[in-house]
Formats: C-alpha cells, sequence, structure tokens
C-alpha cells in the first residue's frame, strides 16, 4: 500500500483541480489525503469521485493555528463527510481573514518594496496563502525565488507580513 497523504489543490496553494489529482495519482498511489489550507471542499469532492480512479481518498484539512507568534499547521483527518458543519465554519471565517490579509499584504509590498501586487487572480482563490502571493509576485514578471520572496518580503517578521487568524492547536484538535 502507498499512500500520500498531505496533497494541495487548487482550493488553496495547490495548481491541480481535485480530479487532476486523482487522474495523476491513479495506478500509483492506493490512499490520498487532500489537505487544502483552512477548507475542505477539494478533499470532500476527491472523497466522492475517488472510487472511479481505483483510488481511496480520506477527507483532510491543513488548519493554520499558532501559539504565540508561532505558526503550527495540524492535518485532520476525517473517516467521512458528516458532522463536518461546525469545522467549516470556522474554516469559512479564517479564509475570510486571509482575503483581508491580502489586501495588506499588497499595500505593504507597494509601500516598503515597489511591488505593486495584481490581486484580481488572488480574489478568485477559495483559500489565499502567502505561497499563492508568492507565485503571483512571480507570475507578474519580478525576478524573485520563492525562498526570496519570503526571505525578504512576505516571511514572519519581514516589512510585508501579515500574520493571518488562527486558532489555538486545541481549538482545532
Amino acid at each position: 500500500m502507498v499512500g500520500e497523504f498531505h496533497i494541495h489543490t487548487i482550493y488553496s496553494d495547490g495548481t491541480l483541480t481535485p480530479v487532476e489529482v486523482l487522474e495523476y495519482v491513479s495506478g500509483k498511489r492506493d490512499y490520498i489525503a487532500i489537505t487544502d489550507h483552512d477548507i475542505l471542499t477539494g478533499s470532500i469532492e476527491a472523497y466522492n469521485i475517488c472510487k472511479k480512479y481505483n483510488v481511496k481518498s480520506i477527507i483532510g484539512v491543513e488548519v493554520s493555528t499558532n501559539i504565540g507568534e508561532e505558526s503550527i499547521h495540524i492535518l485532520g483527518y476525517f473517516k467521512d463527510d458528516k458532522n463536518l458543519q461546525p469545522l467549516i465554519e470556522v474554516l469559512d471565517q479564517i479564509r475570510n481573514n486571509r482575503k483581508e490579509r491580502l489586501f495588506k499584504i499588497k499595500d505593504k509590498l507597494k509601500l516598503y518594496f515597489d511591488i505593486d501586487l495584481d490581486t484580481k487572480d488572488l480574489e478568485k482563490l477559495t483559500s489565499v496563502t502567502r505561497g499563492s502571493i508568492g507565485r503571483q509576485i512571480i507570475k507578474q514578471g519580478y525576478k524573485y525565488s520563492m525562498k526570496e520572496i519570503f526571505d525578504k518580503f512576505i516571511g514572519t517578521n519581514c516589512k510585508a507580513y501579515v500574520p493571518t487568524l488562527k486558532i489555538s492547536p486545541k481549538e482545532a484538535i
């Protein structure tokens, strides 16, 4: 048995749809879990159609939490799609905050680094992460690597860093 239990899709900062993930892993993995940042949509989608691809899918999510200033991502896995509504409501709040954070980061990138971030594509995402912001900076033609973007601009303690709403690890668990 071979599995992959930490996969991101277009619902957070991945590049493939859940169907494309299933097509890609078909014949290569027996089990998968899509664990997008703070959203269950892609994981539930894969769970509901995985049999067509001869793969077993476990519903999962990567929840952003923190203790003090330290960011801790917790992977959560579920046996089915029942009774998830309370979690979905909390994740909705976290994602709404991520969209608000996008515009604060945009303003800081312009102010401190003269990077004029076009947010049209990012606004369409269901979960805007710093990874998706970094890819957008590169897509717009700025000659930086993801490492440079995080190290110099949007990483913790950088001038354009803006923390996101996070719950405690205890709340996530």
